[in-house]
C-alpha cells in the first residue's frame, strides 16, 4: 500500500515538495530562481509533464461528505455491531477496488499522451517567434518537473534516514506540493490562451485539445488519489469501537471481532491495526505483534498510530527500555489521532502516571466520537486508587452521569460506570438501582464484573478498574 499508484519515472513525476536541511545541493539562490520560473511560467504558460501524487499531505482530513455517520461507522447504539464491523470491512474492499481503476485510468491517460507525442513535438517546433515565451514556459517546467523529481528522491532517502533531525516533511510536502499543482495549471493555461490557439492549423488544434483534455483528466485524477488516500486512512476511526478501547469486551465479543477481520482485505491496514489491539486484549502479546509488525508495512499516515500500539506491547513485554526510547520518537511526532492519544493515554495509565493519563482523556472529551467513552474512562480513572478522597469520587460521579447522559441508548457498560460511581458516592440504592439494569443487558463474563460490585455495594464499598479489567473492591 505504501508503493505509489502513480509512477512513471522519465514521463511523470508528481511527488510533494519536501523542504529539508539536507536537500543542501538544490541551494538557496536556486530554489529562488525555481520559483520565479513559476510566476514566469503563469505570464506566459506552456505545456509539457503532468505527475501525480504519491503520499497524502499531513494531518489531512475526511471531507465532510465522506465522513460515515456513527450508524454506519459503529459508532452509534450498538444494536449490531458485528454488522457494522462486517460493514466496515467491505466498504474498506470496496474503496481499494477504486485504487485500480484509477490506475487503469491512470494508464489509459499515459497513452493518450504519449500518442499525441510526435504531434506536439511538431508543432512546438513550427511555431512562430510569438510562441518563443511559451517555450521558454516550457523549459521551466520541465526544470520544475525534474527539480521536484529529484527532490523526491532526497525526500525518500531522509525519510528512511531516522537521524536525520534536519527533515521537516510537512513543510517539505507542502512546497512541493505548491510548486507541481502551479507548474501543472500553468500547462493547462498555455493551452488556453487564445492567440496561441488561433496559430494553429485545424490538426494541430486537435492535437492541442486532446493533449488539454489530457492534462486536466490528470489534475483531478490527482486530486481524487489525494481524496482517496484520505478516506482509506479514515476507515481506522470506523475500526477503533471495534478494538475494545474501554477494555469492556467479553471474550466470546473480541474472537467474534478477530473472526470478521480475519476475512478483511490482505491489504487493509487499518484491520490489521484493529486485530493487533484485540489480540493485545487477549493477552496473547506475540500475536498482537505479529499483526502490528504486518500494520507497519502499510502507508505513512498509519505510522504513528503503529508506533503508538509498538510502546503500548514494549511495555506490557515488560521491555521499558525500548519504550522509553520509542516514546522519545512518538513525543517528535506531535499526532493530532485521537485514536493516538487514546492509546497514549492507556499506556500512562499502565505506567501508574495518572496525571497525565488523566490529561490526555479529558481533551478527548472535545472528540465527538469520542466524546462518551472518554468521560466513562475518566470516572473509573478518579476512582483509580481505594482511598480516594471525597472531591475524586465527585469528580467520578459526575463524569460517570455526563456519560449517561450523553448516550442515547445505554448499554450495560454505562449503567454499569454509573452504578460504581454511585456507590463510591454512598448512593447506595442509585447504585443498586443502575447495577440492576446493567445486569440486564450484560452476557457472558461481564456478569462476573455485575457480581462483583454488587458483593462490593453490600459492604459499602467500590470497585477499582485499573484498566486491564482486574477490578478489586475499594479498601
Amino acid at each position: 500500500m505504501s508503493k505509489p499508484i502513480f509512477s512513471f519515472a522519465g514521463f511523470f513525476a508528481f511527488p510533494y515538495f519536501h523542504s529539508s536541511g539536507s536537500l543542501q545541493w538544490y541551494g538557496l539562490s536556486r530554489r529562488h530562481g525555481a520559483i520565479c520560473l513559476v510566476g514566469f511560467s503563469i505570464l506566459s504558460p506552456g505545456v509539457e509533464n503532468f505527475a501525480c501524487a504519491q503520499d497524502m499531505p499531513d494531518r489531512a482530513q475526511v471531507a465532510p461528505e465522506n465522513v460515515p455517520d456513527d450508524d454506519a461507522a459503529g459508532l452509534g447504539a450498538e444494536s449490531s455491531p458485528i454488522s457494522a464491523l462486517v460493514q466496515t470491512t467491505a466498504d474498506v474492499r470496496e474503496h481499494l477496488l477504486k485504487q485500480g481503476l484509477m490506475q487503469t485510468r491512470l494508464l489509459q491517460l499515459q497513452t493518450s499522451l504519449q500518442q499525441t507525442e510526435e504531434s506536439w513535438i511538431r508543432i512546438k517546433r513550427e511555431q512562430s517567434r510569438q510562441m518563443a515565451m511559451q517555450f521558454a514556459a516550457l523549459e521551466a517546467s520541465a526544470f520544475l518537473g525534474n527539480l521536484a523529481t529529484g527532490m523526491n528522491d532526497e525526500i525518500r532517502a531522509s525519510r528512511n534516514d531516522r537521524n536525520n533531525r534536519n527533515f521537516n516533511a510537512t513543510e517539505a510536502r507542502q512546497q512541493l506540493r505548491e510548486i507541481t499543482l502551479a507548474k501543472a495549471q500553468a500547462d493547462l493555461n498555455a493551452l488556453s490562451r487564445s492567440e496561441e490557439i488561433r496559430q494553429l492549423d485545424s490538426v494541430s488544434l486537435a492535437v492541442v485539445q486532446r493533449r488539454m483534455k489530457t492534462i486536466q483528466e490528470l489534475i483531478d485524477l490527482h486530486q481524487k488519489w489525494l481524496q482517496w488516500q484520505v478516506d482509506y486512512a479514515g476507515f481506522l476511526s470506523r475500526y477503533w469501537p471495534h478494538t475494545d478501547p474501554e477494555r469492556r469486551f467479553s471474550e466470546e465479543e473480541i474472537r467474534e471481532r478477530l473472526q470478521v477481520l480475519l476475512q478483511a482485505s490482505e491489504t487493509d491496514y487499518a484491520a490489521m491495526i484493529a486485530c493487533s489491539l484485540l489480540h493485545e486484549r487477549l493477552g496473547d502479546l506475540d500475536e498482537a505483534w505479529t499483526w502490528l509488525e504486518r500494520a507497519a508495512q502499510g502507508p505513512v499516515f498509519f505510522e504513528s498510530t503503529v508506533l503508538h500500539i509498538r510502546l503500548f506491547l514494549l511495555s506490557s513485554m515488560k521491555k521499558h527500555r525500548e519504550a522509553k526510547t520509542l516514546m522519545a520518537r512518538i513525543a517528535k511526532l506531535e499526532s493530532l489521532s485521537p485514536c493516538d492519544r487514546w492509546i497514549k493515554a492507556r499506556w500512562l495509565a499502565g505506567e501508574n502516571n495518572w496525571g497525565s493519563a488523566e490529561t490526555e482523556w479529558k481533551k478527548l472529551t472535545a472528540e465527538k466520537d469520542f466524546r462518551i467513552p472518554a468521560h466513562r474512562t475518566l470516572a473509573l480513572l478518579h476512582l483509580r486508587k481505594g482511598d480516594a478522597n471525597s472531591s475524586a469520587r465527585e469528580k467520578a460521579f459526575k463524569e460517570a452521569t455526563t456519560a449517561l447522559d450523553l448516550t442515547p441508548e445505554p448499554d450495560w457498560f454505562s449503567y454499569f460506570v454509573m452504578a460504581n460511581a454511585c456507590a463510591a458516592m454512598h448512593r447506595t440504592d442509585d447504585a443498586i438501582a443502575y447495577l440492576k439494569k446493567a445486569d440486564e443487558l450484560v452476557n457472558g463474563e461481564n456478569k462476573t464484573l455485575c457480581q462483583n460490585l454488587s458483593e462490593a455495594i453490600d459492604q459499602q464499598k467500590f470497585l477499582v478498574w485499573d484498566m486491564t479489567r482486574r477490578c478489586i473492591p475499594a479498601p
